[in-house]
């Protein structure tokens, strides 16, 4: 799915300049992107859904076509605050929350505090707690993650969006050429890929408050859908089970051969069982 410019609209925040989607009538649906994308990944999912929903997709500080500032703060509070700070501008109160990877964090304050009214969530191959507590191979990877040499390439290599990306890809749809090269060009210079680093620094900081939310559970009176791509080589399904058990009650699916990014590689399986979930949810909020 190619960029489409005139799809992006911009609001100017003190840290820099913030770009955001806003397509389609009805219900909002706020989607929460986490690295190394940007809301380019909800492209599909967002045309498959307009005619229902309002559909909200920011590009965090850092990302897709938002500014990209060498020393800002890329803290995920700071994400939080900024996404939270876009949302009562566009005096946004009532939402169905959608989060993927390091959405989660980023997302997830949202629907603990009582600024805005959640109707739903939904969490896509995403985590809340340290990493290496569900992937324990990262405890023998540690040294080179943290590494000057991953941060160098990270910054001169852009190895995120072109090695990490690729990597946790499945296989029900290719990643194009062209797709990828979408994902790597919102990173063109060194200078502009320090929210991808600080993304991957926050990953293994496990003293972070981001990675201890303790009234996560609390989420569990809310509407729940767990949607996970099976073929997601980075963060497993020993992850999805730990939100089944905290949210036993949540609607999940699975998706076989799909990868970490389900809502662009699969959107076309996604996109029903997330349309029906919405439409019960809805139908049911506060009822």
């Amino acid at each position: 799915m190619t960029q489409s410019n005139s799809d992006i609209k911009f609001l100017d925040h003190p840290d820099g300049r913030l770009a955001y989607r806003d397509k389609g009538n009805g219900e909002t649906i706020v989607f929460v992107h986490g690295t190394p994308t940007s809301s380019l990944e909800y492209v599909g999912l967002i045309d498959r859904l307009k005619d229902s929903y309002r559909c909200l997709a920011i590009d965090h500080l850092g990302f897709g076509s938002s500014d990209k500032p060498k020393d800002a703060d890329y803290s995920i509070e700071s994400h939080t605050n900024r996404l939270r700070s876009l949302l009562s501008q566009l005096s946004i109160h009532s939402f169905h929350l959608v989060v993927h990877d390091f959405g989660g964090v980023i997302g997830l304050p949202l629907a603990l505090g009582n600024t805005f009214a959640i109707k739903s969530l939904t969490i896509i191959n995403s985590w809340g707690w340290p990493l290496i507590e569900c992937e324990p191979q990262m405890r023998s990877q540690l040294w080179i993650l943290r590494s000057r040499l991953m941060d160098w390439l990270y910054l001169h290599m852009n190895f995120s969006p072109r090695v990490l990306l690729k990597m946790a890809w499945g296989k029900h749809s290719p990643l194009t050429k062209q797709k990828h090269k979408s994902y790597q060009d919102a990173f063109r210079s060194p200078s502009e890929r320090h929210g991808l680093l600080a993304f991957k620094n926050t990953l293994l900081n496990f003293d972070l408050p981001c990675w201890h939310l303790e009234d996560l559970p609390n989420l569990v009176s809310l509407p729940i859908f767990l949607a996970w791509g099976m073929s997601d080589s980075l963060i497993s399904s020993r992850n999805l089970d730990r939100w089944t058990n905290m949210f036993p009650d949540a609607r999940v699916s699975r998706f076989e051969k799909v990868g970490h990014f389900v809502a662009d590689e699969g959107e076309e399986l996604l996109a029903p069982d997330l349309k029906s979930f919405l439409e019960h949810a809805g139908a049911n909020a506060y009822s």
